[in-house]
């Protein structure tokens, strides 16, 4: 007996899956994702980052700039990239963002290496 429409959109339905809405579970996935293997610094997903550390709230800066804390001290190579953002940081016109972001290089200092313009902004930052 051949099943009819209705008994196979019911069964798609009951598998859980799901589609984009052209054709019922088309492109239903087959297999879980394995998150170790997603990379989201390739993906570009960064540029919430970016737009975090430039809101105009202080408060939204200062968090993007723990966030990003969080995340270099547990990833070295992180923390190489996002070093030229933390030490724009220190040109903020809040006093509170700048701080914060002398205590995340600070506190991850052990996985970064200032390069020397980066050096002449936090020493033209001090003085």
């Amino acid at each position: 007996r051949k099943r009819t429409a209705h008994e196979r959109a019911k069964e798609l339905y009951a598998s859980g899956e799901f589609s984009s809405g052209r054709r019922w579970a088309d492109d239903a996935p087959k297999e879980k994702v394995d998150t170790s293997g997603v990379n989201l610094i390739d993906s570009g997903a960064c540029g919430a980052f970016v737009h975090g550390l430039e809101d105009e709230m202080y408060e939204v800066r200062i968090a993007a700039v723990e966030a990003l804390c969080s995340l270099a001290q547990s990833s070295p190579s992180f923390a190489e990239k996002c070093l030229d953002f933390l030490v724009d940081m220190f040109n903020d016109e809040i006093e509170e963002v700048r701080l914060q972001s002398i205590h995340v290089l600070r506190q991850i200092s052990t996985h970064i290496t200032l390069r020397e313009d980066q050096l002449d902004t936090v020493l033209a930052v001090l003085e």
